[in-house]
């Protein structure tokens, strides 16, 4: 849909300790294991926050949709920027990207979508221009929703650009920054 309407646009770990507690001396492996976890951590929480908007395209909840996206977007194909607007918003739910020529549910997503986090560094290393064009920070992800599991998976998308989406941590929630 950004795309779209770009068309249109455009023509540490806190260790507490606790008084003679000693703490562990930091070594490449403890280093290594908290920062593997918080990896992991953070990417349960965006595969959950990224299947909550899949799942919120499905109950056709452009609400929920539009109050995780920053105040300014960008498109990940072209760089432009967007600033949320009620004319952006309007554009925006006024269509869902996925299919209206079958029934489509969440449920149906889930059988047939196997979605990936990508790091910025997989990124960085995966689309180098689009990295250099959007300038992702290190503590950005990638959530793409649209991988099919397997070749003749039942495509429940028209847009499934509108599945992948770059995603920053702001004020301590997931929000989307890019699309």
């Amino acid at each position: 849909m950004l795309r779209k309407v770009a068309l249109i646009a455009a023509t540490t770990l806190s260790l507490a300790g606790a008084g003679f507690a000693q703490k562990a001396p930091k070594t490449a492996t403890n280093t290594n294991t908290i920062a593997a976890s918080a990896t992991a951590r953070e990417h349960a929480e965006i595969m959950a926050f990224g299947q909550s908007i899949i799942e919120a395209y499905c109950r056709r909840d452009c609400d929920f949709v539009w109050s995780r996206l920053g105040s300014s977007l960008r498109s990940i194909e072209s760089g432009q920027e967007f600033t949320k607007t009620p004319d952006l918003k309007n554009e925006f739910c006024s269509e869902n990207p996925l299919r209206t020529d079958i029934a489509v549910s969440y449920q149906m997503y889930q059988q047939n979508y196997a979605p990936r986090v990508m790091t910025q560094a997989e990124f960085a290393q995966k689309y180098p221009q689009v990295q250099e064009l959007l300038k992702l920070q290190p503590t950005d992800f990638l959530f793409d929703g649209a991988q099919p599991k397997q070749a003749g998976a039942t495509s429940i998308f028209r847009a499934s650009d509108m599945a992948r989406f770059i995603v920053r941590k702001q004020n301590g929630a997931w929000t989307i920054i890019a699309m």
